[in-house]
């Protein structure tokens, strides 16, 4: 592909975003929304910055437990798709 065929698909692409983006917030239940969001989530980055000041050492411990826990499930859907699969391939 071209850079001129990049340049234009990548173009393309960013107006696309860019027109979702101005119907989504045209709505100000949406902005409303957004808005409402975006302060929750600093105040939950603000608190995690200060608990990981406070007790780096039990933070890590936390976020190692949700790894864990995020890849249990990733292999127990993983799993179920694989087997899902071989089911369908019988029957086929």
């Amino acid at each position: 592909m071209t850079q001129h065929k990049k340049g234009g698909f990548l173009s393309f692409l960013s107006g696309l975003a860019m027109g979702a983006a101005a119907v989504f917030f045209s709505k100000k239940e949406n902005r409303e929304k957004t808005k409402d969001m975006a302060e929750d989530t600093v105040k939950k980055a603000k608190k995690l910055q200060k608990n990981l000041k406070e007790n780096p050492e039990k933070i890590k411990k936390e976020a190692q437990v949700k790894v864990q826990e995020a890849v249990a499930q990733v292999k127990k859907t993983a799993q179920t798709t694989i087997e899902d699969f071989k089911k369908k391939k019988k029957q086929a």
